[in-house]
């Protein structure tokens, strides 16, 4: 059954426009909100306990009927309600709002770990996600001050792969390293200073990625920590890679066996 909802004013509307907004209202909330077909009908899919409300338009749902098999409550929005909502140009009039996964510590029990220190654009971050999943990593670990992983940007670059490994979000990278590190996991930087290439690394069983600002690479503290620092060789004329094309060479190179 749909519940049909006509005013921006809506009590339900106002929290799903927060949800997008803001990523502290995500964190308050356990909550966020997915804006595709395809994303909506994946978690359905492959997460249905996660899964709380869905919202889209007529022509969404004329589109796409298979969201009506979705769990959870189910609102239709009018079109001008779903244009108030997205961010895109052209709205998919689809907006999922799920459970976010709760991981309250951190995993040790993987084999390999992405590990992001303020990483602020969310496409990157994204686009990391999707690597990493890509390549067998098990868990990502991510700075508070980084960008959120489930705003919509990073949603739509990681392609739902945000739910298809362990996102743990700390406010202290070294500590968590050094636990890591405890387990005999091996942490390595990504940095060009005192650094040597990535070709003459050993693979370790367990591995630990460290990707840095874009800006300003990886703390001085992250660095000193790690087991071994490491750089990617390039052509001279070229300065570096982004933070989504260093991470994706070098969690390739570090990819779980068998890949």
């Amino acid at each position: 059954m749909h519940n049909i909802i006509a005013s921006k004013d809506n009590d339900n509307i106002k929290k799903l426009a927060k949800l997008i907004a803001s990523a502290s209202e995500r964190r308050a909330m356990g909550l966020f909100v997915t804006e595709t077909p395809k994303l909506a009908l994946d978690i359905s899919k492959n997460k249905p306990e996660l899964v709380r409300e869905a919202y889209y338009t007529e022509e969404a749902l004329e589109k796409t009927p298979s969201l009506a098999k979705i769990g959870g409550e189910h609102y239709i929005i009018s079109d001008a309600i779903s244009k108030k909502l997205s961010g895109q140009k052209s709205s998919s009039g689809v907006y999922l709002v799920a459970n976010m996964p709760n991981i309250s510590k951190l995993p040790i029990n993987y084999n390999r770990y992405i590990c992001l220190e303020e990483v602020q654009d969310p496409a990157n971050v994204g686009t990391i996600l999707r690597t990493a999943a890509a390549f067998g990593f098990n868990c990502a670990v991510i700075t508070k001050n980084s960008a959120d992983p489930f705003s919509q940007k990073a949603l739509r670059a990681s392609m739902g792969a945000a739910l298809k490994l362990d996102i743990y979000i700390t406010d202290d990278l070294p500590e968590e390293l050094k636990l890591l590190q405890k387990e005999e996991i091996s942490v390595i930087a990504t940095t060009v200073q005192n650094a040597k290439p990535i070709t003459s690394a050993n693979v370790a069983e367990k591995i630990a990625v460290c990707i840095g600002n874009e800006g300003n690479g990886l703390s001085e503290e992250v660095t000193q920590i790690a087991n071994e620092q490491l750089y990617i060789p390039m052509m001279s004329s070229t300065e570096s890679l982004n933070a989504a094309a260093a991470a994706a060479v070098f969690m390739w190179h570090f990819r779980r066996g068998g890949i």
